[in-house]
């Protein structure tokens, strides 16, 4: 059975802003770096128009198995954004190694809040389709997500708080 995580998030910078750093390649790159498991990251734009853009984050990844994270071998991965400019929403898939026996996909939403603010919405799932270990897996994918979090949200404010 799939897990999910959803966490809502004010920030003090206007939606506009807001969009203009999660859209950022540098930012993508920073902030997949700071992770602990990544080792590497990239940023390969796909399309871009006035209302959507599509990228992908190619990250060389510490190895994920049963028992967690190997650091002795790496994969590399990929996530797919896909951005919805005018609402100021994406959905995101990720690749792997590991075909369709793992699935992990999400969305992000940035919501007007009051006085120049804005909220972003995150929604994870993750579902692994493995007899016997698939929700074990999931609830490890999980606790990294959580424990990622405060580095994620740590560069996105600093990169939020440039003038």
């Amino acid at each position: 059975m799939a897990k999910s995580f959803k966490r809502s998030t004010k920030f003090d910078a206007t939606p506009e802003k807001a969009l203009s750093v999660l859209t950022n390649p540098e930012f993508q790159v920073e902030r997949e770096t700071a992770q602990d498991n990544c080792v590497g990251a990239e940023y390969k734009e796909i399309s871009r128009s006035d209302t959507r853009l599509v990228y992908e984050v190619i990250n060389t990844e510490y190895a994920k198995g049963v028992t967690g994270i190997d650091k002795n071998k790496t994969e590399r991965v990929t996530y797919t954004y896909t951005w919805d400019l005018a609402r100021k929403s994406c959905t995101w898939v990720y690749r792997s190694d590991h075909g369709d026996r793992v699935k992990v996909s999400g969305s992000l939403k940035i919501v007007t809040g009051p006085a120049n603010t804005s909220v972003l919405d995150d929604d994870f799932t993750v579902e692994v389709k493995i007899p016997l270990v698939g929700g074990k897996i999931e609830g490890i994918i999980m606790k990294e997500v959580e424990a990622g979090w405060p580095k994620y949200e740590k560069v996105l404010r600093a990169w939020l708080s440039k003038p």
